[in-house]
This record gives C-alpha cells, sequence and structure tokens, in this order.
C-alpha cells in the first residue's frame, strides 16, 4: 500500500499537468508525456495486479497493448493520438474532466484504503478509482466507450 500510495502522488502530479497542457493546447508536452505515460499504465496494471494477487484488479484495458505506443519521443502513434484529439475539441474537454474525476478518485482511495492505518485489510475500496481509471484510459488511447449510451447527445 505505502508503494502504490507514492506512486499514486507522482501520478496526481503528473495527470494534474497533463490536464493544464491539454487546457492550454501544450500539444508538444503531452506529445512528450506520451513517450511516457503509455508505458507507466502497463506498469501500473502489473504493480496493482500483483498486489491484489488477481488478474482482475484492474480492467484489461488499462494495460495498453505494446501496438499502441512507442517508448520514444519520435512516435508517428503519439503523434497520431493527439492529433485525434485535437481535431475534437469536445473529446479534448471529456479528457480533461476524466483527468479531473480521476485525480478525485485516486485522493479518495488514497484517504480510504492506501493511507488509512485503521482499514479493513479484507475491503477494497477501490471501485471508484478503477472506473475512473477505465474511463481515462479510454479517453486517453482514444479507445470505445465502455457503455455509449454515455456518449450519446
Amino acid at each position: 500500500a505505502q508503494l502504490i500510495n507514492r506512486v499514486c502522488k507522482t501520478l496526481i502530479k503528473t495527470l494534474d499537468g497533463f490536464e493544464s497542457d491539454l487546457k492550454n493546447n501544450r500539444w508538444d508536452k503531452c506529445r512528450y508525456l506520451d513517450s511516457y505515460l503509455a508505458s507507466f499504465c502497463c506498469g501500473f496494471y502489473h504493480l496493482i495486479t500483483l498486489a491484489k494477487s488477481s488478474k482482475r484488479a484492474l480492467p484489461e484495458i488499462t494495460c495498453p497493448p505494446d501496438s499502441l505506443y512507442d517508448r520514444s519521443l519520435e512516435s508517428p502513434k503519439s503523434d497520431a493520438r493527439i492529433a485525434q484529439w485535437r481535431r475534437s475539441a469536445d473529446h479534448v474537454v471529456k479528457l480533461r474532466i476524466a483527468v479531473r474525476e480521476l485525480i478525485y478518485r485516486i485522493k479518495d482511495w488514497q484517504n480510504k484504503e492506501l493511507d488509512n492505518p485503521k482499514r479493513d485489510v479484507w475491503k477494497d475500496e477501490s471501485a471508484d478509482f478503477v472506473e475512473a481509471y477505465e474511463f481515462f484510459i479510454r479517453l486517453y488511447f482514444n479507445f470505445p466507450p465502455k457503455n455509449r449510451d454515455l456518449y450519446r447527445p
């Protein structure tokens, strides 16, 4: 829990910066982050699944396949992903909202489970975090929504 908590604190700072970069159209910074964030998502998936001893701790979609990203600052995959965001102001707004929601849910999870020495070790308090994280991943990687009804005008 302590290790995951430290990782989450760093993730919150990164997400906060990312949301600011989206807000201010700093696409070069988004591109730079993309070369690391996609790889981080896979590592984070494995960290959580190992810590909870369950492949169901996070949805499988939160571990994007290597085919979707390059660990490089010069990535056509990053360029394509960010170009898709730039084509839709609506998508950028949704992504920013998803980032803010994820930050809130991480902090809530930290308070309830990761930072709480009096927590019930058998009680899983991560459901809201998991849902927000999956939603963020779907928007970030331009995956189809889990429930298409949420996106109908």
